[in-house]
């Protein structure tokens, strides 16, 4: 779980909520530089998450998808499924 900032009162985030970030690595020929404050959603996480069936997902890893001003998926990679 991600510790969140500010949402009143909600400690953690989880799959699908919407958090502020700041880049820590980031490619040279990239879009966004190091260092750069930005809103994302969680798309990943290591943590379980229940399901409404009562099965378990898990995630090898943590991953976000940055947002831009209009709460948009940033580049051109994502898609709605």
């Amino acid at each position: 779980m991600y510790p969140c900032a500010g949402n009143s009162g909600q400690r953690y985030a989880r799959i699908g909520d919407t958090i502020v970030v700041t880049v820590k690595d980031a490619l040279p020929q990239g879009g966004i530089k190091k260092g750069t404050v930005a809103k994302a959603v969680i798309v990943r996480t290591t943590n379980k998450l229940r399901r409404k069936d009562g099965s378990y997902i898990r995630f090898d890893d943590n991953a976000v998808v940055l947002l831009n001003q209009s709460d948009e998926p940033r580049g051109h990679g994502y898609s709605d499924r």
